[in-house]
């Protein structure tokens, strides 16, 4: 399940870190964390005025004499980018966050204000004596600094906080290598590249995926793969089959590969993808009737040539994915970029490698790419190995370059490093994106292999590896690599290399067989298609491959009400409709296949399993994008839509109601399945007039909350009990948590939210005061107020999946948002949902949400409020 698993983005106070909670609370993180009132020190010249300045509300922190959990919570934010911490040592004040920073609200909302968010950072090498201060970054140009931190010493961080030592691992960044070097090949051997690229062959692929006993190989990097028998047998491949007629094959076209001795191993050159959902891409390894595709040899001849190749050129590219950042509007780009680039001076450098430099080449080329965040102009200064550039200019949002030719002198073999400042206004802030740097490069291994090209009829000799076992390919016409043979391997001193012969210019790969790759995953596939339109369903369960029994179970269910139900496991539908890769069209062309050709299209879409805006694992936290969502712009930011999935004209509206169980285990899986059937087997006619409904709703900041409730609540029937609770009456949150545990059958709430807490404000209610009500009959939750259905969080759950994970309370459907949207068309779409939930006309939720989205125009506003349940759901 979700729990405490990262630094940065803690701006939804999913924790409770006042340090005044009352008793009766829940054991919350910040129970056991003293805490110090903060006012706010100004490190920098503009000084914190009145309600208009980000202020600091407390701070606090705890070590065992290892490691040091430090925690915050601030009583304003306005404009505030994020935080950078430090720790103070006899050298002075040590940047703990040079990379990633911690982010603040601004990156979610701008300049509006923010109250009561909280966020914690974990210092893996401090010590009791060590101490902190924490300053935040605002769009002004203003830099806000909390008081010192003094940690108090605690036995144990786990006991203390109710974290894991492995969770507070987790924390600490540890950013994915995203490095490449790529050949520039001369314009003949493009030509012939071009020439013989492969296109996708669907029809071929369709019907390689549907052939049983296939294996699906997903790799990630370029480079020679080596798969063994015993993976493959694991994976259901027949290897006792004739292994001739053993075929690979990519997005339908077949490879040609090495199999092994005794088949005890294929080998085929593999590419991963790169897409802003995945870097895995598949191959299908199928026993066929014919005698597979393998690959060739090429018989060197001898070398009669005297000229000798002294290098050939490369780029070399380094991009950092550091910083999820949603208000970027940027079309279909990923929205993960670099390290900030602030004012700050003492701002380390980034440091990577290069390696084989051709330093008789006078001059080599440099891009360096950049994402613009506040506005106005960017002028970001460059410090390449101690060497100024030219400075960097850009404007706002812009994504922005700047091309340089420079000598290679300034380049350096082995480690470099560049470093970046912004010049302009003190608000200056942008993220850095990508290097490219283009070099000459003398044909050198690096790590054991090489990826190279010849120039037309001139000698080349390679070297730099560890071993005489080496192999060259010509990897020039895709998918059809040569093996060279008739090769001599020379040894240079302790390193070996390879003397080629003068040819006509080729694309070349060279590999020591410890650098051969093992691949990334090697699974069964499931030769079933759903693309075809003899299938008939009213709901389509779509299912990440770990609850598939779960699914089942959930289906039977249906089924038993005389329903026509179809289960999907999730990678069937990249498989048919992606050639294998994670991705939300190949979803959402599923759905649209369904709706337009099956017999029977479904009405309804249960998707089990969690999502998260880290589709790719950049921040090394695991790979919880189960059922990939669609993301979509909204006003204010892009955010995950499951709606959009299956809306195929592009209104806002989708053609079916969708509902998605946000899990990541199958005990939460049956958690949910379990309050859904307890809720329908004891939903009767009465069960509204019985149960009541509750209207919490916040301070009229902005909005009349308070008439909102009221006049949602007299959309139900008359006499309906309602219970209506005010975020500043006294004791708010007991009153509140006390009428939830009645079990209402509806639950509302209307104001300012976060996505885990009510109000703005963690004590008034928040993902652990779920925790603190006691057992009673799930409600439906309808939470009118922004980000509280942000089940794609990478972190934590959003209050909508506490309230639907927590057994035997809580919610049996949410009904919320993942976006920030205005309360004025919130109120009209609830309105008409109260009413219809009243007359009791439509009877499943999913339907009546639909229902209710035709009362705004919106897309964004229709996309972005999701329901977290089954679509199914009887509720009158």
């Amino acid at each position: 399940m979700k729990t405490a698993v990262s630094l940065t983005l803690i701006v939804f106070s999913v924790l409770i870190l006042s340090g005044n909670l009352d008793a009766q609370k829940a054991k919350s993180l910040a129970s056991s964390v003293d805490t110090q009132k903060s006012n706010g020190l100004v490190s920098g010249t503009l000084a914190a005025t009145g309600a208009k300045s980000t202020r600091f509300e407390n701070v606090g922190a705890v070590s065992d004499g290892r490691s040091t959990w430090l925690t915050w919570q601030m009583e304003v934010e306005i404009g505030n980018i994020g935080f950078n911490v430090y720790r103070v040592g006899r050298r002075g004040a040590e940047l703990l966050t040079p990379v990633r920073i911690v982010q603040g609200a601004a990156l979610q909302a701008s300049e509006i204000p923010s109250y009561g968010d909280s966020y914690f950072f974990y210092d893996e090498t401090g010590t009791v004596s060590s101490s902190y201060y924490v300053e935040t970054i605002g769009m002004n140009g203003q830099r806000i600094a909390s008081q010192t931190i003094y940690p108090r010493y605690v036995p144990s961080l786990s006991a203390a906080t109710g974290i894991t030592d492995e969770q507070m691992r987790n924390t600490t960044f540890r950013p994915t290598r995203l490095e490449t070097e790529t050949p520039v090949f001369t314009k003949d051997i493009r030509t012939e590249m071009e020439q013989y690229r492969q296109l996708a062959d669907g029809s071929t692929h369709r019907m390689v995926i549907s052939q049983p006993g296939v294996a699906r190989i997903g790799v990630k990097r370029e480079g020679l793969y080596r798969v063994t028998s015993a993976q493959l047998m694991a994976a259901g491949f027949d290897v006792t089959s004739n292994s001739a007629n053993w075929q690979l094959y990519i997005e339908g076209v077949e490879q040609a590969i090495i199999v092994g001795p005794a088949a005890a191993y294929i080998e085929f050159y593999g590419r991963g993808t790169d897409t802003r959902e995945t870097d895995i891409r598949q191959y299908y390894l199928m026993n066929g009737s014919s005698a597979g595709k393998r690959m060739g040899e090429w018989v060197a001849h001898p070398n009669t040539s005297t000229v000798l190749s002294r290098s050939y050129s490369q780029t070399f590219v380094k991009k950092e994915r550091t910083q999820y950042v949603e208000d970027i509007f940027n079309g279909q780009a990923e929205n993960y970029y670099g390290r900030a680039v602030t004012t700050n001076p003492n701002a380390p450098a980034m440091t990577f490698d290069l390696t084989g430099i051709d330093f008789g080449s006078a001059n080599s080329t440099m891009q360096l790419r950049f994402q613009g965040y506040v506005g106005g102009a960017h002028l970001i200064e460059v410090i390449l190995n101690g060497e100024t550039l030219a400075p960097v200019m850009g404007s706002a949002q812009e994504n922005f370059t700047a091309d340089y030719t420079i000598p290679t002198s300034f380049l350096r073999e082995g480690s470099n490093s560049i470093k970046f400042r912004a010049m302009g206004s003190a608000s200056d802030f942008v993220f850095f994106d990508t290097m490219k740097i283009g070099f000459n490069r003398i044909f050198l291994a690096q790590a054991n292999t090489l990826n190279f090209y010849t120039q037309n009829y001139r000698a080349t000799q390679i070297g730099g590896f560890t071993s005489p076992n080496i192999r060259i390919f010509d990897i020039t016409r895709d998918g059809n690599p040569l093996l060279m043979t008739n090769l001599t391997v020379v040894p240079h001193g302790p390193t070996f290399g390879i003397d080629m012969p003068a040819e006509r210019g080729r694309s070349f790969f060279a590999v020591e067989d410890s650098a051969i790759l093992a691949a990334d995953s090697v699974t069964r596939n499931n030769p079933e298609l759903v693309g075809i339109p003899t299938n008939a369903a009213d709901l389509v369960i779509i299912s990440y491959k770990d609850f598939m029994p779960q699914a089942e179970a959930w289906a039977e269910y249906r089924r038993a009400e005389h329903f026509n139900v179809k289960v999907v496991e999730v990678s069937e539908l990249y498989d048919e409709f992606n050639f294998g890769a994670l991705s939300a069209d190949a979803v959402k062309n599923f759905l649209r296949y369904t709706y337009e050709n099956w017999q029977t299209a479904p009405r309804y879409v249960l998707i089990i399993g969690d999502a998260s805006w880290d589709s790719r694992n950049y921040e090394n936290t695991g790979n919880w994008n189960f059922v990939t969502p669609e993301m979509v712009p909204t006003i204010y930011s892009e955010t995950a839509s499951d709606d959009a999935l299956a809306d195929f004209n592009n209104d806002g509206l989708a053609e079916m109601a969708v509902g998605r169980v946000a899990a990541r285990t199958a005990t939460e899986v049956n958690t949910i399945f379990t309050k859904t059937v307890n809720w329908e087997s004891s939903l009767s006619s009465t069960s509204l007039a019985q149960r009541g409904a509750l209207f919490a709703h916040d301070f009229n900041n902005g909005y009349t909350f308070d008439v909102m409730s009221q006049r949602l609540a007299n959309q139900l029937p008359a006499g309906t009990p309602s219970t209506f609770v005010f975020r500043g009456e006294t004791d708010a949150n007991t009153n509140l948590i006390t009428a939830m545990n009645t079990g209402k059958y509806i639950v509302n709430y209307s104001g300012h939210g976060t996505a885990g807490s009510w109000g703005g404000n963690p004590l008034f209610f928040n993902v652990n005061s779920v925790v603190t009500t006691t057992d009673h009959s799930p409600s439906v939750y309808t939470m009118l107020t922004c980000l509280n259905g942000y089940y794609h969080w990478l972190y934590f759950p959003s209050i909508a999946e506490v309230l639907m994970n927590t057994p035997n309370k809580g919610a049996v459907v949410t009904w919320a948002s993942s976006a920030k949207t205005l309360p004025n068309f919130q109120e009209d779409m609830a309105t008409r949902f109260y009413t219809k939930i009243g007359d009791g006309d439509i009877p499943r939720i999913g339907d009546l949400i639909r229902d209710a989205k035709t009362q705004v125009i919106g897309a964004d506003l229709r996309y972005s409020w999701g329901l977290l349940g089954d679509p199914m759901l009887k509720v009158r």
